[in-house]
């Protein structure tokens, strides 16, 4: 498969990425030597993959440090707010630590906000999204978590972001709480999320928000060679 899509690859590709799961580092130690060197792949960063019995936990209530009001809405944040949202989104990846990937930011027009809405939506998914709110009324922080339209399938946070200036308020924590606090209503029972395993400040909310590890993601490079 992986041969497959670098050969349907157009010419402005110049590097391939992949994923892949397992039970336990051990496994990824192990895809890496049978499968992905072979290939020319290596890895470039590696993430747990963590869960949530949402149905069956206490969420806790988290207040943010300062005045940053945290808002949740359902199927889309307001118009006013669609372009900050989009700056943010588009940082989750370029801020985020992710080894050797080197993500550049990708914000998201109000209109392609607008259109990723209505697709989860036409998917029969729920999106639950949380902004904190800065004193000038600027959206500083976002998550969102998109209930699964199959409830014997797990619901997943789509991204969680807090603006530099604004770290280590609990931000992230407030609005994560209060964010699982409203999918649970909508029918969430179980939720999954990953970070990286460099990524010790999400690591450690998700931890005490009660999500457990459940699997391994090896993230896969490969560079294309120059013609």
């Amino acid at each position: 498969l992986a041969l497959e899509a670098e050969g349907a690859a157009g010419t402005g590709v110049s590097r391939f990425v992949a994923s892949a799961y397992r039970a336990t580092h051990t496994a990824i130690d192990e895809l890496a030597r049978r499968f992905a060197a072979p290939l020319a792949y290596e890895v470039a960063t590696r993430e747990t993959v963590v869960e949530l019995d949402l149905a069956n936990t206490v969420i806790p209530v988290v207040a943010p440090r300062g005045r940053y009001p945290v808002e949740t809405y359902v199927n889309g944040v307001p118009e006013a707010y669609r372009r900050e949202v989009g700056v943010l989104k588009g940082l989750v990846d370029a801020e985020a630590p992710s080894g050797d990937l080197e993500w550049h930011p990708a914000p998201v027009s109000p209109e392609d906000y607008a259109s990723e809405i209505g697709l989860w939506r036409q998917q029969g998914r729920t999106v639950v999204e949380t902004i904190a709110i800065s004193e000038e009324d600027s959206v500083v922080g976002w998550t969102c978590l998109l209930v699964a339209s199959d409830s014997a399938r797990p619901s997943r946070i789509e991204g969680t972001f807090v603006s530099a200036a604004q770290r280590g308020n609990r931000i992230g924590a407030a609005m994560k709480a209060a964010n699982l606090a409203v999918a649970r209503e909508h029918g969430a029972t179980r939720v999954r999320t990953s970070s990286d395993d460099a990524n010790v400040w999400m690591r450690a909310i998700n931890a005490e928000l009660g999500f457990e590890p459940v699997e391994f993601e090896a993230v896969l490079r490969k560079e294309r060679p120059s013609a």
